[in-house]
């Protein structure tokens, strides 16, 4: 419990975590499917279409084949499991991407979003 607490209060052991696992590309691409991955389960129905628009946007978007995007979701599904907000994943993206590929990854999620064919109001 207060490891949790901690957690809470400071991201930085966290953001430290993923930092120090993995190299600064493979650290943007696992943030920037765990914002997929939030977005998609933010209203608590993680569709196939979701599912295959992120696959087919991180597949593209960072030039991967298909069994490094399968590991990607599943290295993205274990951190955002263990986050306590989006923080960690957000000032990864912040420090390492300008502006133009910051509205990239703003598109996509926004085409994510409607990606089912609905708009909930969490999302």
């Amino acid at each position: 419990m207060l490891e949790f607490i901690k957690k809470i209060i400071s991201n930085d052991e966290t953001q430290t975590e993923v930092t120090s696992k993995y190299n600064s590309e493979t650290q943007l691409q696992i943030a920037t499917c765990a914002l997929f991955l939030e977005i998609a389960n933010s209203d608590d129905e993680f569709s196939i279409e979701e599912k295959t628009f992120i696959k087919n946007t991180m597949r593209d978007e960072f030039n991967l084949d298909d069994e490094l995007v399968k590991e990607l979701l599943s290295l993205a599904t274990l951190r955002t499991d263990e986050s306590v907000s989006l923080y960690e994943f957000t000032a990864i993206i912040n420090s390492s991407y300008g502006r133009d590929e910051k509205l990239i990854i703003l598109k996509n999620l926004w085409r994510l979003v409607f990606s089912d064919g609905k708009l909930d109001k969490y999302e």
